[in-house]
């Protein structure tokens, strides 16, 4: 009972949460990748580009079954946001590697911001002090590990 009653205080604001951290996102977004998110977007885009989607024939690069056995979930998404770009650069030419890779690291800036903002409304729904809530969101999400 107590976590359906905290889900619903967190629905009914989630609305403003997503609109704050859409701006915020857009606003400190670097625009470029690095690291795990890089070479996810580099097997991705490789996958549509080179491959025409062809899984079985990529994968035969063991460097490359070593990439999707460990990034699944980000691949998966890149392949999302590569495959609507690509149909929008159907109609309306540009980048597509460009857009795709600002969109792939923009998206993760976005979840990023929109995770601490619902991180620090379910401490202040736990009745913790704001001072607290706030020092504690942000160390949990941009502290070390």
């Amino acid at each position: 009972m107590k976590y359906v009653n905290l889900s619903k205080k967190i629905v009914d604001q989630n609305f403003v949460f997503i609109i704050i951290s859409f701006f915020l996102s857009f606003f400190f977004y670097k625009g470029r990748l690095g690291g795990d998110d890089l070479q996810s977007f580099i097997f991705a885009f490789n996958l549509i580009e080179t491959f025409n989607y062809n899984l079985p024939d990529y994968l035969q690069d063991p460097s490359n079954g070593w990439q999707f056995s460990h990034r699944k979930i980000w691949i998966l998404q890149n392949l999302i946001i590569i495959s609507i770009t690509k149909v929008v650069n159907s109609f309306i030419f540009f980048d597509l590697k460009y857009f795709s890779n600002y969109f792939c690291g923009w998206l993760l800036t976005f979840y990023s911001f929109y995770f601490f903002f619902l991180f620090l409304k379910i401490l202040l729904i736990k009745k913790i002090n704001i001072n607290l809530s706030i020092l504690i969101s942000i160390s949990v999400f941009f502290g070390t590990s």
